[in-house]
């Protein structure tokens, strides 16, 4: 006796093949579509991507290179005086003293990614961060630096409008000259937003 299949009526009908230079009419163009409105959030976070890795490239360049000026500068300093070598012109005619052949050595040697210029400050402060003149052993040596890192792409949101601001306090070492005077210098920063009251 014939017994019918319980699971016949679960499966599904065979379907046809479609034969290779038959295409369905509504999926013409579909691809090109698609691919246009991917395009656009897809490009964004790329190049968004690159732009963030460039940015952060150009924040440990200036961080890095503000430490090693620094660390140079209170390390270069004699019995008799600082052994500073370098231009004091990046100043223009106010930039005479000896802390001016540090930030002129900073912003004239470090060049970011971005392409944007380094600007400099250096100033002798106390222990309680307060500006000083007096090159003494409980002061340290305050080095700022910053620069504007230009986005790929002008609508990448970068932190702080991707202003780059660095701050470095050095103590200063024992066994430098006595009672030298070092007068505080600041490079103009009037194409970067914010000036020098952070630092």
């Amino acid at each position: 006796m014939h017994r019918p299949n319980p699971l016949r009526f679960f499966r599904r009908p065979a379907r046809r093949a479609a034969s290779p230079g038959i295409r369905r009419r509504d999926d013409r163009g579909a691809s090109a579509v698609e691919f246009a409105l991917l395009s656009v959030p897809l490009f964004t976070l790329v190049f968004g991507g690159i732009d963030y890795g460039l940015y952060f490239a150009d924040v440990q360049t200036v961080q890095q290179a503000t430490a090693d000026a620094a660390r140079d500068a209170t390390l270069s300093v004699g019995s008799s005086g600082p052994h500073w070598s370098g231009s004091t012109a990046c100043m223009g005619p106010l930039g005479g003293s000896d802390l001016a052949k540090v930030a002129c050595g900073l912003s004239g040697t470090v060049r970011p990614i971005g392409g944007s210029a380094v600007y400099a400050k250096a100033e002798i402060v106390d222990a309680g961060g307060n500006a000083t003149t007096l090159w003494a052993q409980g002061n340290r040596l305050r080095v700022c630096a910053i620069a504007r890192h230009p986005a790929v792409l002008p609508f990448v949101p970068l932190p702080d409008g991707g202003v780059i601001e660095a701050r470095v306090d050095m103590p200063i070492e024992p066994g430098g000259p006595v009672g030298l005077v070092l007068t505080a210098v600041e490079q103009s920063v009037a194409g970067v937003a914010g000036g020098w009251s952070w630092c």
